[in-house]
């Protein structure tokens, strides 16, 4: 009876501890990860921690996704934003084309009825018939000077020029026509003068591409009296103090000049060190030197005038 009741109780415990076992198995098999969690699945009924993490996790999902549309909008806005600037830039720069088209007309305009009036003033005490019976229809003959200035302004207009600013004619035209070009006033005429003489008292020997010396075109005087001349105030300008300035300044000087020979009216002096800089002039043969620039300035030439200034300024130190 004893062997009866061992065997009873190890088989109670045998089977107790399977029954734990299996029931703990099919349990976890069937409930959810959350932590706390103690429902099952086979129902369809959850305990109230997984209701609440369900809840949660389609929560933050909503937020993902609003988040990524809202991203997406502000990208949509800034493309829409750079769009409309570069409309507006290209309209700008459509508008500073036609601005730029009707001053360059303006001027053409300008120049050309300039011109109609000084040919009707020529004209207009005329007769149509001479002391001798002949016609006298045809324009009366212009003296050189006149012609002179003709040429000027027709070649101005060629190379799409107009007058930058208007130089006085006290000797200095030259002078003040390079302060012009260089600083954009005519306030620093005394420093390129002196500038200028002093670099030529320094360069007697300066070699032209021609191979030829500064000094070789001075011969009416020695090179010091000539230098201390030209230092003088009302002193004429001539190509030696314009070689002075391309040097001195290492810019490119383009001079339209009034001669009547086609081969000889454009004139270059470039610096031995290459330059991007450049100084246009003008020049009444013999009598006058003016300050040019284009006829349609953009604000990139504006902005290497502004450049071109403080590299001077800076070298001037």
């Amino acid at each position: 009876m004893n062997y009866y009741f061992i065997i009873c109780v190890l088989l109670f415990i045998v089977g107790t501890i399977i029954i734990y076992y299996f029931g703990k198995l099919n349990f976890n098999k069937n409930t959810h990860n959350y932590d706390g969690c103690q429902c099952s699945s086979i129902n369809g009924e959850f305990c109230r921690s997984c209701t609440i993490n369900d809840q949660n996790c389609a929560r933050k999902k909503e937020e993902r996704q609003q988040q990524q549309q809202e991203q997406l909008q502000q990208l949509n806005q800034l493309l829409q934003q750079q769009k409309q600037q570069q409309q507006q830039q290209q309209q700008l720069q459509h508008i500073q084309q036609l601005q730029q088209q009707l001053q360059y007309q303006q001027h053409r305009k300008l120049i050309n009825e300039q011109y109609q009036q000084q040919q009707q003033q020529y004209q207009k005490f005329q007769p149509l018939v001479n002391t001798r019976g002949l016609s006298s229809t045809q324009p009366l003959k212009l003296n050189e000077t006149q012609m002179a200035e003709i040429r000027l302004k027709e070649r101005i207009q060629l190379y799409s020029l107009m007058v930058r600013r208007e130089i006085p004619g006290d000797g200095n035209c030259q002078i003040h026509s390079l302060s012009d070009q260089i600083y954009g006033d005519l306030c620093h005429s005394r420093l390129i003068r002196s500038n200028i003489a002093q670099w030529l008292r320094n360069n007697k020997d300066f070699k032209l591409p021609n191979g030829a010396s500064l000094s070789n075109f001075v011969s009416e005087a020695s090179w010091e009296d000539y230098c201390s001349n030209m230092s003088k105030n009302g002193t004429w300008g001539d190509h030696l103090t314009l070689v002075a300035a391309a040097e001195l300044y290492k810019t490119n000087i383009t001079i339209i000049s009034s001669v009547a020979s086609q081969n000889s009216f454009f004139i270059e002096i470039k610096p031995r060190i290459k330059s991007d800089r450049n100084i246009i002039l003008s020049h009444f043969s013999e009598f006058h030197y003016g300050s040019l620039s284009q006829m349609c300035r953009t604000p990139r030439d504006v902005a290497k005038q502004v450049r071109f200034v403080y590299q001077v300024e800076q070298s001037a130190y």
